[in-house]
């Protein structure tokens, strides 16, 4: 997650036994989800290079031929409840500090 400033305050970590991104994707945006709704974050975008995963997250049926379903599901609960909540696709090209985050997390991780 990341502050009004677009620094990385509180970096976090969790572990999956998804093999594939179909299932990892949308585990890992649920997990944002959860923790941005147990911190009772009112506003916030959620960024992402899966555009699949954003848009099955905001209800779009023709994004939803996902092995990651009950994440796609899940996620789209806490959408429900949020009002101020958005998401925004960032190509990947440009997500340097996803892709730095991810590393940080893997090495941590393993």
């Amino acid at each position: 997650m990341r502050d009004h400033n677009g620094q990385i305050p509180r970096p976090c970590a969790s572990c999956t036994q998804a093999s594939e991104s179909f299932s990892a994707e949308p585990f890992a945006a649920t997990q944002a989800l959860k923790k941005a709704d147990t911190r009772n974050i009112k506003m916030m975008i959620l960024e992402g290079d899966a555009i699949n995963v954003l848009r099955a997250l905001r209800g779009n049926r023709n994004a939803e031929d996902w092995r990651g379903r009950a994440f796609i599901e899940e996620g789209q609960t806490f959408f429900s409840r949020r009002i101020f909540w958005k998401v925004a696709y960032v190509h990947r090209s440009g997500n340097h500090d996803s892709h730095n985050l991810t590393k940080w997390a893997y090495q941590s991780i393993m």
